[in-house]
């Protein structure tokens, strides 16, 4: 079977032959497998409290629709673990056999290349993405909104500062991205790794082929099938439907009728009990515009970033954790910043001044 790969307008293919569990790269095209960029998605990984997926993706679809709203998402479950993968400003494409986070397309492309611990460093020209596998496990990513295409002086010390930014113990990273190639970038990171054979930006798209060689916690985003518990339960309850369908065909619908008329008037009854002053008319529709769900304080927080932050700066990245929105980014006035509590300030060869703060 092929799989296509797709990061962009890249893509990169491969052959996989189930039986023999091999592979091979090919020209072909196949199944596209379509990399939600590593800006555009939030991954979380997190012991499992229950052990049926169905289960969880119920209790998770509430968290979901109360912290993102109406969202393109996908959970999978392997043994203990689920990983949740959530999708922002990124449609799912017509043609789309699965969607792969890059992030795990990254860990699975050093994974191919026989690395069970290790890093994967993408610069890209308007990001960088960083990512740490154990055990051939995503471990942990962070990403920069910030790629090659904001160099402006020297490589090197862009580089510095990027690397800085990142907040993470580099050791002897694989590199991939167009940014790869910049001037001296051994010489900032030291001992670097390649992946050889492999064009430095088909990275993302050449793991993503490798979705269903080797499998991993990554979300595929395809229409979910009915579980074995599911099924179990609907025959049950068709067998029964069909004994009551038997038994009792005659008067069947009138009897639906009558059962429905008594479930509006009792919705009507309790709603006017809690709402006296207003008239219930599509008591369903009313109950869920009077319903207010609470604001997070995640969205206070970002509503405080928005207020704070001077025109014309420029955000490299945001945590979140413990109730503390921790922002990192760049402002050409550090006067600017002179009524936010910030952690660290440092001038930049351009005369700007990166800074971190914290609401």
């Amino acid at each position: 079977m092929i799989f296509t790969g797709v990061d962009g307008n890249r893509t990169f293919s491969v052959d996989f032959n189930r039986i023999r569990r091999s592979w091979k790269p090919t020209s072909k095209g196949g199944k596209r497998i379509y990399v939600i960029p590593s800006d555009k998605v939030f991954v979380k990984k997190e012991e499992s409290p229950v052990k049926d997926i169905y289960d969880l993706r119920r209790a998770l679809s509430i968290e979901v629709e109360e912290k993102f709203g109406p969202s393109l998402w996908d959970v999978e479950l392997r043994g203990h673990i689920y990983c949740l993968a959530v999708a922002k400003d990124f449609e799912k494409p017509s043609d789309a056999y699965a969607l792969d986070p890059e992030v795990f397309s990254l860990a699975r492309a050093l994974v191919s290349f026989g690395v069970s611990d290790g890093q994967v460093l993408d610069l890209g020209r308007r990001k960088t993405t960083f990512v740490e596998v154990v055990d051939k496990d995503l471990k942990s990513y962070r990403v920069l909104l910030r790629g090659w295409e904001s160099v402006s002086g020297d490589e090197k010390e862009f580089l510095r500062s990027l690397i800085s930014s990142l907040g993470v113990s580099l050791k002897e990273p694989f590199l991939c991205g167009s940014g790869s190639k910049l001037k001296g970038v051994e010489e900032v990171l030291g001992k670097v790794k390649r992946f050889e054979g492999i064009d430095p930006e088909l990275v993302s798209a050449y793991g993503a082929s490798l979705k269903y060689v080797y499998r991993d916690c990554s979300p595929d985003f395809v229409e979910e099938e009915v579980s074995q518990k599911e099924l179990k339960k609907v025959g049950i309850a068709l067998l029964g439907g069909v004994a009551l369908y038997l038994g009792g065909l005659i008067g069947a619908q009138e009897s639906l009728k009558v059962f429905t008329k008594k479930i509006r008037n009792t919705e009507k009854t309790l709603f006017s009990e809690v709402f006296p002053n207003t008239p219930p008319v599509a008591v369903r529709d009313q109950v869920k515009t009077l319903i207010r769900v609470p604001t997070y304080s995640f969205s206070k927080k970002l509503q405080a970033l928005g207020n704070s932050l001077p025109e014309g700066a420029k955000i490299f990245s945001l945590e979140y954790s413990q109730g503390k929105l921790k922002v990192k980014g760049e402002v050409k006035d550090r006067e600017s910043l002179k009524d936010l509590s910030v952690e660290s300030l440092k001038k930049t060869p351009q005369g700007t001044y990166e800074f971190e703060v914290v609401f």
